[in-house]
């Protein structure tokens, strides 16, 4: 009885030393695999007054050859990335009916022009062979009432992970995404509200978040498309109607399909996930089509420091200070550039 004991006992001390083995070895392998590649770039904002409030678009400056670089907007709630006719003709490139899939890629009924980057540079990330959708000067400056380069849309950015840090002004490319929980300690997102993002099924590659908004006893949820391009969150007249919103404003709102009036409403509470925002105003606007999407804007990310995980289908909100609503209206921030490889 004895001896069936210690060989008990040494059974499980072996037992106990390959897991304790097992746990060290997996700690040591995430702690010891690779990590994404990184930049951070600087942003400006290019102001955009809806009522009394100044909020913006987010620019920054991006390398396209040895010697050229644009300023782009980073637009989740772009489809696919654009590039100015005035850019094309310093890069010499070429441009071709757009295609998609072998399919004509059509925006408001009329095939796309593109062009393709040879190597598109975020600091030391390169990207090469990417297709632009060619759109002319004034079409971008319609889109924020200031002229930029273009667009880096979500083609691009679902590759990789994103952190949006509003009170600094900074962006930050992790590439290929997929942060694991070391990653997310090293980055400060300490016990982070985490909300699970969806494709949408349409193939167009836009993702989207559910929010809660309640207005007295009666609360809502709704999906809209996670769009850091809005200057401000967008709702279906319908959640208007059940929830009572009494509009007390107007908005103007550009998009790709062109400028709008909206009115504005506030709805007493608007949570995201676990966190909320009180008295917080949303543009409504009516379904014009089954196809109508409506936006998490700016204004509602900017009050956190965001992390955007497109690979890992996960959005990171730690609470933060807004600075979008304090922008003053006038020239943008200086932007600085990328660091040379």
């Amino acid at each position: 009885m004895v001896i069936f004991r210690q060989r008990t006992f040494s059974v499980l001390c072996l037992i106990c030393c390959l897991i304790c083995f097992w746990l060290n070895g997996s700690k040591a392998a995430t702690e010891n695999s690779p990590r994404p590649q990184q930049f951070v770039a600087r942003f400006s904002f290019v102001p955009m007054m809806i009522g009394k409030t100044v909020t913006g678009q987010a620019l920054i400056r991006v390398q396209l050859s040895k010697t050229l670089i644009g300023t782009f907007s980073v637009d989740t709630g772009s489809a696919t990335s654009v590039i100015s006719t005035s850019l094309v003709r310093k890069l010499g490139l070429v441009t071709e009916p757009a295609v998609s899939d072998g399919k004509p890629y059509m925006i408001d009924g009329k095939q796309a022009t593109m062009a393709t980057v040879p190597v598109l540079k975020l600091g030391g990330i390169n990207f090469p062979s990417q297709p632009f959708v060619v759109k002319n000067d004034n079409f971008l400056a319609m889109l924020s009432g200031s002229s930029f380069d273009g667009i880096i849309g979500i083609n691009i950015l679902h590759r990789m992970a994103t952190q949006w840090n509003f009170k600094n002004h900074s962006l930050t490319f992790f590439y290929p995404g997929q942060l694991n929980p070391i990653d997310l300690r090293q980055l400060n997102f300490i016990n982070p509200n985490i909300l699970p993002i969806t494709e949408d099924t349409k193939g167009n590659g836009l993702w989207y978040a559910s929010v809660r908004m309640t207005n007295g006893f009666i609360s809502m949820d709704q999906r809209l498309m996670i769009d850091t391009g809005a200057n401000m969150t967008t709702i279906p007249n319908s959640v208007e109607q059940h929830l009572g919103l009494k509009p007390y404003g107007q908005n103007l709102s550009r998009t790709f399909r062109g400028s709008s009036i909206l009115d504005v409403a506030n709805v007493e509470t608007l949570q995201v996930g676990d966190l909320t925002l009180p008295e917080f105003p949303v543009s409504i606007r009516a379904a014009s089509s089954k196809n109508e999407v409506y936006l998490l804007g700016l204004d509602v990310l900017s009050n956190y420091r965001v992390l955007m995980d497109f690979p890992a289908r996960k959005m990171y909100l730690q609470p933060s200070v807004s600075l979008v609503p304090a922008i003053t209206i006038g020239p943008a921030p200086a932007t600085t550039t990328p660091p040379a490889k």
